[in-house]
């Protein structure tokens, strides 16, 4: 379901907002490289994707760290903001041009 709504989106740019839950754990194709593709895809020149996270041992840590090896530093700027509200870490990734 989710592939045919980046299909869809696809020559729509976005900025885009994560912020997905179930109960305190994060849905394992968040991380997924088709995932992180298709929100490349669809993000709008100079957009931010703003990713909500929950960091609840050095796991879900080196997870986020995963992640965001994901975006090449030559097209995105990565800042990871972390312990708000205690547990949380935003990962703000900027898009470049």
């Amino acid at each position: 379901m989710l592939k045919i709504l980046f299909q869809k989106l696809q020559k729509i740019r976005f900025n885009l907002l994560i912020d997905i839950f179930e109960d305190t754990e994060m849905p394992a194709f968040l991380y997924e490289k088709e995932f992180v593709k298709n929100c490349k895809q669809i993000l709008q020149e100079k957009g931010s994707i703003l990713f909500n996270t929950m960091i609840l041992d050095s796991k879900k840590k080196e997870i986020n760290t995963i992640f965001i090896k994901q975006f090449e530093t030559t097209k995105y700027t990565i800042k990871r903001i972390s312990n708000v509200e205690e547990f949380n870490e935003l990962i703000v990734i900027e898009r470049l041009y």
